[in-house]
């Protein structure tokens, strides 16, 4: 049971790109105060800037930036809620996707997936980055956001904790639509492999819709030709929350 509740996360988060999309049309139908999307876009920056790009990426795979524990733990939370991830499982196949960009053992590569790319639950390789990511494996917090029950725990506590205080409209406004957009991000970022390739192989392109979408953050090209850097905002938004760049 362990290892089927592990090994199922992919076609969860795969089943929550498609079921999400009811709740968002349904949306789309209610006659609500502004203040309700205001509050979706606002938790879906959070998810998407903060949990995703600071946190999952820019943290704790690449290691861009350092915080304070405690703001470092916030980020692990809502990064796994809105990325359907936890860190250390995504982090592995991020540095894969480093180590072997748009090969056979890139976990995500639109070259060599073709439309599986736009399902998360076809990104996968046989050479995780686990050395590179030993750092993570270290960090009693990063075990318990990919254990069975700190990955579980988290996914269902904010849906439900959102659901309980504020209704449908909680559920709706404040989990599902941020996390729908968060997800439809990371397919984005993935896409943007679709260039010619560098002397390596690597397709990447610096992406307008990506940085619209990723609030900032659509310079992937320059990304993958050194990867310790990214976009304006992200290193901003760092900052606001404690954040301090790692020298090197």
């Amino acid at each position: 049971m362990s290892k089927f509740l592990y090994d199922v996360r992919p076609y969860f988060i795969t089943a929550l790109q498609f079921v999400l999309f009811i709740p968002f049309f349904y949306a789309l139908t209610l006659q609500v105060p502004i203040y309700w999307w205001m509050s979706a876009f606002a938790v879906a920056f959070c998810f998407t800037v903060f949990g995703f790009n600071i946190g999952f990426h820019h943290t704790f795979c690449h290691k861009i930036f350092k915080f304070p524990r405690f703001i470092e733990i916030i980020l692990m939370y809502i990064g796994t809620v809105g990325s359907g991830s936890s860190p250390l499982g995504w982090s592995i196949y991020h540095g894969a996707h480093h180590k072997y960009p748009d090969t056979v053992y890139d976990p995500n590569s639109p070259y060599i997936l073709k439309w599986k790319a736009l399902f998360m639950c076809f990104h996968k390789t046989s050479k995780p980055d686990i050395i590179g990511m030993r750092h993570l494996f270290k960090d009693p917090f990063q075990k318990y956001f990919d254990s069975n029950i700190g990955y579980w725990t988290t996914m269902l506590s904010w849906p439900i904790l959102m659901g309980c205080i504020f209704g449908i409209k909680g559920l709706i406004f404040l989990w599902a639509i941020p996390v729908l957009y968060t997800l439809l991000t990371q397919i984005i970022f993935v896409f943007s492999h679709v260039g010619q390739p560098d002397k390596t192989g690597n397709r990447a392109i610096n992406n307008w819709l990506l940085h619209l979408v990723s609030f900032g953050d659509g310079n992937h090209k320059d990304h993958h030709t050194k990867w310790n850097t990214c976009g304006w905002l992200p290193i901003v938004s760092a900052k606001l929350i404690g954040g301090k760049p790692v020298s090197r």
